[in-house]
């Protein structure tokens, strides 16, 4: 017994010693090494693609994308991307061939996003996001476009921490899962106010947008909203959530209350510009 355990003991601290270097060998750091650069080339595959669309032709993008992908519904994911970077070749400004092709206005984009030149400023969280997926980043702007639009017809403006504001934020996330999906609206609406220079997490303002955002998303689900759904099923869930009390809005101190608080608020017919929701084009 005492020459076996002289033996074991040395044998015991040897395997130890040399079994995890042998996980390590230079084939196995080689594999690691490979899978390491295919994510960073897959990362760098659509970098910084939200510089390649014009805007000013977004309106004939979407289009043609919505066209190709009813075309070819077993499209993958990176498929319908190069289509849509290839739409971006064909729909802009340096191309000649396409010179009288009505563009969307300008103007439809300035109060939306910091833009110019046909170019959308995003911030770097929304940035990231896009490189993702672009042909859903756009998806995700122009619905974003959409939804300001709507509220300005809807309200006969665009405020800011009020009724309108609170409808804009939920048809914004309501419209990104009619076009996109649940996932990637909470993502990209996520990333649109956490990467926002002016946003503070602590404000009421960030709090109402994030709400709001949240309200739109889960209404899309109660209602079972997709891309099956139709524009007026979009209508009829925003202006139900709107009605519902479940949205919220900052009140502005008055002689009773010296603070800003962030309540829920019930809206109503008449808050529309012209007593009634118009039809979603």
């Amino acid at each position: 017994m005492k020459k076996f355990k002289r033996v074991l003991v040395p044998f015991v601290v040897f395997s130890l010693l040399v079994a995890p270097v042998s996980v390590l060998t230079p084939a196995s750091a080689k594999s690691t090494e490979k899978i390491a650069e295919s994510i960073a080339e897959e990362k760098k595959k659509y970098e910084k693609s939200y510089e390649k669309v014009d805007f000013r032709f977004s309106e004939k993008i979407l289009e043609e994308l919505t066209q190709y992908e009813k075309d070819h519904p077993k499209a993958t994911e990176d498929e319908i991307n190069e289509h849509f970077l290839e739409l971006c070749e064909i729909y802009n400004k340096d191309n000649k061939n396409i010179k009288n092709l009505a563009s969307s206005s300008d103007g439809d984009w300035d109060d939306f996003y910091d833009y110019a030149d046909g170019v959308v400023t995003l911030n770097p969280k929304e940035q990231e996001l896009y490189d993702q997926s672009p042909s859903k980043g756009f998806k995700a702007l122009m619905a974003g476009k959409g939804a300001w639009n709507y509220t300005e017809l809807a309200f006969g403006r665009n405020g800011t921490d009020e009724e309108s504001d609170a409808f804009r934020h939920a048809l914004w996330n309501m419209w990104i899962v009619w076009a996109v999906n649940d996932s990637w609206a909470e993502k990209w609406t996520s990333a649109h106010e956490d990467g926002a220079s002016y946003q503070n997490k602590k404000s009421l303002t960030y709090k109402m947008d994030m709400h709001n955002n949240e309200e739109g998303r889960y209404k899309a689900a109660q209602e079972g909203i997709d891309s099956d759904s139709s524009r007026s099923d979009v209508k009829i869930a925003i202006d139900e959530l709107y009605k519902s009390g479940k949205l919220k809005k900052i009140n502005k101190p008055n002689r009773k209350e010296s603070t800003w608080t962030l309540e829920r608020f019930t809206g109503k017919e008449e808050d529309y510009a012209d007593q009634d929701l118009p039809p979603i084009t």
